[in-house]
């Protein structure tokens, strides 16, 4: 007889596979899948870069055109630091930016 689950249990891929009737493959491609799609919470200038197809330093003109305040994680004492901007700022300029094409 097997005690009953705790909710501070764990199981293994393996055993959630095989009570929901998945492959482990697929399983943890949905859990990968499920990984990516979750939005982060802050973004980097290289994040932005890469998600806006653009440089760096549009990402300082875009920024600073829309007034956007960023989480500045510098050292004191050192001139460069990590920059990060908040999601809902990110959100905002896409909405700002997007536009229907004319036909």
């Amino acid at each position: 007889m097997h005690e009953s689950l705790k909710p501070t249990d764990s199981l293994t891929v393996q055993e959630f596979a095989d009570i929901f009737g998945f492959t482990t493959k697929a399983l943890i491609a949905a859990i990968e899948k499920q990984r990516m799609s979750l939005p982060k919470p802050f973004y980097s200038f290289k994040d932005l870069a890469a998600r806006w197809c653009c440089t760096q330093q549009n990402i300082h003109n875009i920024l600073r055109r829309y007034g956007v305040e960023v989480l500045d994680l510098r050292v004191e004492g050192k001139s460069r630091g990590r920059k990060i901007v908040h999601r809902d700022s990110v959100v905002r300029i896409e909405k700002q930016l997007t536009k229907i094409m004319p036909k």
